[in-house]
């Protein structure tokens, strides 16, 4: 709600609901379905909501037995070129917003090659434009857990979006029995609205949203002139 005032601190009164804001952060919860592999009701060591695809002679796979979050984390294991690809079921994400990411890894390798990219889909369910690059390391991974916060901006058409998680990629050290593990896979959006003009009429009185910081309202009440919409 916002109440419109003469001054900064001065209320006169009035509540005006449902006015764009001229910035507003929008943030949403985890969105990322059994990002920390808990869940794998069919027993098959499969996790949950994920599609897993093994690179030949790979193995991508709940471990039990080494994990940040949680029982269990995700192994993938090289058969000798590389591991393979996990891809998260679709989020719904903000048109031009940032995608913002947080998981815990560790390699076998510091120079295994380790990705997380997101696929973005318009409302067709068509991939926009090309794969978004949120980590790419095979340098310098780290070798106990560690966890990486990064994002991605959203395409102005985006609706829809995928992680795809590749561990022990070819183009890196992929030498059979090299691994990575991840876990506590997370995702939130935010976007920063523009300033939408629009006109709002309550009661007698016409305002007409203007730029600049902030919302400012030019109102006329029976020759009385207001500014300054606080939230």
């Amino acid at each position: 709600k916002y109440k419109v005032t003469t001054s900064a601190d001065v209320d006169v009164g009035l509540t005006v609901d449902n006015v764009n804001k001229s910035t507003s952060t929008i943030e949403t919860g985890l969105l990322v379905t059994n990002g920390s592999f808990e869940v794998d009701l069919g027993g098959d060591g499969q996790p949950d909501d994920w599609t897993i695809t093994p690179l030949t002679s790979a193995t991508i796979a709940i471990d039990s037995t080494d994990s940040a979050h949680g029982k269990n984390s995700l192994l993938f294991t090289s058969g000798g070129s590389g591991g393979g690809t996990a891809t998260s079921t679709r989020f719904d994400v903000l048109k031009s917003g940032t995608i913002d990411i947080e998981f815990t890894h560790k390699s076998s390798s510091a120079t295994a090659l380790t990705k997380v990219d997101v696929i973005t889909y318009d409302k067709d369910d068509v991939v926009v434009g090309s794969t978004l690059s949120a980590y790419s390391e095979g340098a310098a991974n780290p070798t106990s857990y560690s966890t990486e916060n990064v994002s991605v901006t959203a395409e102005s058409t985006a609706v829809t979006a995928e992680l795809v998680i590749t561990g022990v990629d070819a183009a890196g050290t992929k030498a059979a029995a090299t691994t990575m593990n991840i876990d506590g896979i997370s995702v939130s959006v935010s976007q920063i609205e523009p300033l939408l003009t629009k006109v709002v009429e309550i009661g007698d009185w016409d305002m007409d949203t203007t730029t600049g910081d902030g919302v400012t309202f030019l109102a006329v009440a029976h020759g009385l002139t207001l500014a300054n919409i606080r939230s």
